[in-house]
């Protein structure tokens, strides 16, 4: 804009990133013409009902209306911030008169077609990346994405939808990507209007199709969809498959599936840095989501039986609410993931292998699938090294008439020589259903249950042991009379590890209870096996005690001296240390992992699994 003659001459538009290049991006007197919800001289500001900050390239953001239809809609963003107090003290005037309750915040509907309710099998996936900068806590805001309109919202059966996420949290990094590919995406925000105005959040989303042009890693398709470049790959594209080969001429790494596997005392995406001999490491070593979007699987994860080579060695779908069980001797190098749940898939009933010295994964395909426990979550699983088993027991089981899951007393064991799924010695009617309890192997064959909750019976304050050497009355109650100390009144969510030079359980977190009421634990339990003894650590540093996180349906591995406990829901958000409780003193040590960025999500999720090999953790799944 501008005059060429004068002294001045030219001057460049200046509109932060938002201006329509088809009308010339600015007038004559570089007054901008303004896109992406912006408005002023230089698109500095947002329109009406839109919030955010446009400028330097920032993203103006729909607030939440009761609900909003976004048609012929490839691209936008959405969200919500706090209320001001003068709107709340507005609020609170009209409560009895128009608000009841945990009222909806509000709804989106969005599709890239003129109307909602339109076929849309020749549109791509539309990627929402949802990133969660305010403080949604759990358990009273949440924001939920559907991949078509649910049922609540439209009785018509036949649209067809499926839960894609739910997201709560005080991370203000944490972004997270899942796929619509029904052609038509619900949002839907959750939060109590009246006690509670710290409902914030932001939602970009992006239809992966030509027309909206592909990002620099992509390419366009023939069928009108953006892919990955050669080299590229990912949700959105943007992780380089095995970056400088790993530096594998300098014999510091190898490429396996896109990812770099690097050597002992190296670290880093492709394996040029030193690793500290003195400090954690984290490495990604499997994402099965780098493996999205992807042409061969058109359909959910189990309903593929062989799943594509390159899409296998990248280990199980996400889920939570699985087993990771390690075995031992000759054998410790292996460990076998099963069940799990996840939003897009539902339960799974799958059973997956992983190598911890060649650090690769591969699915089993049981002999003999009619007989095996179907899928479960929640659950708890041990190995048995005598019989070279591994014991399922309890959880929520999948029920094949009617489609749903409750929970089971059932116990079953798969051959990990075999793939063969048999089912063990029903329990007595005595025993109970259980979910969130903890099986630990004690000795060469038996099996302890602690803890856990049963419809029928609450809470669980008792103790199960099983024999798996005996064909008939395998199952023992411990009676309270049979035990000394003080043990939890009621333990769920908890984690269990067995340190066989003292004979002990040790039992962390979890939700107990204390008062007539259940709580969120950072309690430690002691359980002496042979002497049936219960007791409580004395910990040196009562100060220490007191900033130990509360945890529940968290992660615990013996570690050498060290129970490290991983993960979990601690108070209004998930667990961010790894804490390591020191057997013989008695004490914890707090370890930040937040300086590893986004491979620090991993050690803070919900319902994740563990094991040990070495002096190395293993980690997968869970609701980050």
């Amino acid at each position: 804009w501008g005059n060429a003659t004068s002294k001045t001459g030219c001057q460049p538009c200046s509109c932060n990133g938002h201006a329509d290049v088809s009308l010339g991006s600015c007038d004559v007197n570089g007054t901008c013409f303004c896109i992406h919800n912006t408005e002023g001289e230089s698109c500095e500001s947002c329109v009406e009902d839109y919030f955010g900050d446009p400028r330097n390239n920032g993203t103006c953001y729909k607030r939440c209306d009761v609900r909003t239809f976004f048609t012929n809609s490839y691209a936008g963003a959405i969200g919500d911030y706090p209320m001001p107090v003068e709107s709340k003290l507005t609020m609170k005037t009209v409560r009895k008169d128009t608000l009841k309750g945990n009222s909806t915040h509000c709804l989106f509907i969005i599709s890239p077609s003129p109307t909602v309710l339109a076929e849309h099998a020749d549109l791509g996936p539309i990627t929402y990346a949802i990133n969660v900068t305010g403080d949604l806590q759990c358990g009273k805001n949440a924001v939920y994405v559907y991949d078509g309109i649910p049922e609540f919202i439209s009785a018509d059966e036949s649209l067809g939808s499926r839960e894609l996420g739910v997201y709560c949290g005080k991370n203000e990094r944490q972004t997270m990507s899942v796929f619509a590919t029904l052609g038509v995406a619900t949002i839907f925000v959750e939060g109590d209007q009246l006690e509670n105005y710290g409902v914030e959040f932001k939602c970009s989303y992006r239809a992966m199709a030509c027309k909206v042009g592909c990002s620099e890693n992509q390419v366009c398709r023939h069928d009108g969809l953006c892919v990955c470049k050669r080299g590229f790959f990912g949700p959105d594209c943007l992780t380089p498959k095995c970056p400088n080969d790993c530096a594998a001429e300098l014999d510091q790494g190898r490429c396996q599936h896109g990812l770099c596997i690097c050597k002992r005392g190296y670290t880093g995406a492709d394996c040029t840095e030193r690793a500290s001999p003195h400090l954690p490491d984290l490495q990604l070593i499997s994402d099965s989501s780098l493996a999205l979007p992807d042409p061969s699987l058109s359909m959910s994860w189990r309903q593929v039986y062989f799943l594509p080579p390159h899409i296998e060695g990248m280990g199980p779908s996400p889920r939570a609410g699985h087993t990771l069980t390690a075995c031992a001797g000759e054998l410790s190098e292996l460990a076998f993931l099963y069940g799990g749940y996840s939003p897009q898939e539902g339960v799974h009933d799958d059973v997956w292998r992983l190598n911890m010295t060649d650090r690769s994964w591969k699915r089993i395909r049981p002999r003999g699938e009619r007989l095996s426990p179907g899928g479960r979550y929640y659950h708890s699983a041990a190995y048995v090294h005598l019989e070279k088993m591994i014991y399922v027991f309890g959880g929520f089981a999948h029920q094949q008439e009617g489609d749903f899951v409750q929970p089971t007393k059932s116990i079953w064991k798969f051959n990990i020589l075999s793939y063969v799924w048999t089912k063990a010695t029903y329990p007595p009617d005595w025993m109970p259903a259980l979910v969130g309890h903890s099986l630990t192997t004690v000795g060469p064959t038996l099996l302890v249950v602690i803890g856990g909750f049963s419809v029928n019976h609450s809470f669980n304050d008792k103790v199960f042991e099983y024999n798996t050497s005996r064909a008939v009355m395998a199952w023992t109650e411990v009676k309270h009379r049979q035990m000394s100390g003080t043990w939890p009144q009621g333990l769920y969510g908890h984690s269990a590890v067995y340190d066989q030079f003292t004979d002990t359980i040790y039992l962390y977190g979890g939700y107990f209870q204390k008062s007539q009421r259940f709580v969120l634990s950072n309690a430690m339990f002691l359980y002496e096996v042979r002497q049936r003894k219960w007791s409580m650590p004395d910990i040196d540093n009562l100060m220490t005690y007191a900033n130990i996180e509360a945890r529940a349906f968290h992660a615990s591995v013996h570690l050498g001296d060290f129970m490290a406990i991983i993960g979990g829901m601690s108070t209004g958000q998930l667990g961010q240390d790894l804490l390591l409780y020191r057997f013989g003193c008695k004490d914890y040590i707090k370890v930040n992992l937040k300086g590893f960025g986004q491979l620090s999500q991993a050690t803070s999720a919900l319902g994740l699994a563990a094991v040990a090999h070495d002096d190395a953790v293993y980690i997968f799944g869970g609701f980050d």
